[in-house]
């Protein structure tokens, strides 16, 4: 039986991982998972159940009846399809909650390998390619300043009708940054063997045609690798 192809992306908030992933798994027929969704999902359950997101020991213990979960890629909990709701500026704050806490990430880590059981993927997230899928085949670090990542998040903030400063996009971004790459628990970092790629300038469709020759030569490297 064939192993599973792993593709696992990831980098910075803003640097595009979610729609070039997400595109990327279309171009290959793969499954995308989405790992931020399941944080976002489970945020999204302790703030409807009124947990104090400073308590670990609480949100840990939500989280675990939530049964947060992907299926075919939607983020479910509690039997329903959250993928509506998910992606307000206010859950986008509070995630960082969730995202330094051990015994949440155990689980979150959990979610997303059952989701990919049997399938050929594209995971994204901050710690796909380092803590999810170590063993990945191909592993992709997406990068881009920080002021083209406010920009592109201002631009798509104004695009929804929303009011925003680019001053306090960035300042967000610089926020998000920090809590990412000092956190206690799988801090940001490139995974061993990794390909850094800088989006900076780059149309979204320049980057998946980018990272789309890149895992098709990864990938057939491998099989000869493995014929040989």
């Amino acid at each position: 039986m064939a192993q599973s192809i792993r593709v696992a992306i990831d980098g910075p908030a803003g640097a595009g991982k979610s729609t070039v992933a997400r595109m990327l798994a279309e171009r290959l027929g793969f499954l995308f998972i989405d790992s931020g969704a399941l944080y976002r999902s489970a945020t999204l359950g302790c703030l409807e159940h009124g947990v104090d997101l400073g308590d670990e020991q609480a949100v840990a213990s939500q989280v675990g009846k939530l049964g947060v979960e992907l299926r075919a890629g939607v983020p479910f909990i509690e039997g329903r399809d959250v993928s509506g709701e998910i992606r307000s500026p206010h859950l986008t704050e509070q995630v960082r909650h969730l995202a330094a806490n051990s015994g949440v990430r155990r689980m979150m880590t959990d979610a997303a390998r059952r989701a990919s059981e049997g399938r050929d993927i594209v995971a994204e997230g901050r710690d796909a390619g380092t803590v999810i899928f170590p063993g990945a085949q191909v592993k992709i670090y997406l990068d881009a300043s920080a002021g083209e990542r406010a920009r592109r998040r201002h631009k798509e903030l104004v695009e929804k009708g929303e009011e925003a400063a680019y001053d306090e996009v960035l300042a967000a971004v610089e926020a998000r940054d920090k809590s990412d790459f000092e956190r206690r628990e799988d801090p940001l970092r490139v995974a061993p063997g990794a390909h850094v790629v800088d989006t900076t300038g780059l149309t979204i469709e320049q980057v998946v045609d980018k990272l789309e020759n890149l895992v098709k030569r990864e990938i057939g490297e491998a099989g000869k690798s493995e014929k040989g």
